[in-house]
């Protein structure tokens, strides 16, 4: 008889509860740290009680509790993310918009440059124009 291979532990799709490498701790999506121990859940303690359900019920609360903490922490983390993306788009949308009014800018002073510039040429040419118009052999006395 041949030894039987043993079946290989398929791994565990990734998801917004997939445990991360703290021991147990869900972490957050696409985040890689664990979150700290000091939010793992402490294995449950049996109790001595008489009946045994007081015990039973303070460990499902504070499992309650401990799951409410963890999702709000994934919760919390996962806003942050989104808060820092929409951070960093705003400004790479200002900085985008800084650099067009600036381009914009620098050809309006262009523009403005050359119409003083043909301002200042047609001053001159209608002066001179004038100046003919009122010289003493253009004028027909009569």
């Amino acid at each position: 008889p041949q030894p039987q291979p043993q079946p290989q532990p398929q791994p565990q799709p990734a998801g917004p509860f997939s445990m991360g490498a703290g021991g147990g701790i869900p972490a957050a999506v696409g985040d890689k740290r664990p979150l700290p121990l000091a939010f793992a859940r402490p294995a449950p303690v049996s109790s001595s009680s008489d009946d045994g359900s007081s015990a039973v019920d303070a460990d499902e609360c504070s499992e309650q509790q401990d799951d409410k903490r963890t999702k709000r922490l994934i919760a919390n983390r996962e806003a942050a993310a989104r808060s820092r993306i929409k951070r960093k788009n705003y400004l790479s949308d200002l900085e985008r918009r800084n650099a067009e009014l600036d381009k914009e800018n620098t050809r309006l002073r262009c523009e403005l440059a050359a119409r003083d510039a043909e301002t200042s040429r047609l001053r001159e040419e209608n002066s001179f124009l004038r100046g003919l118009v009122r010289a003493p052999g253009g004028d027909d006395g009569g």
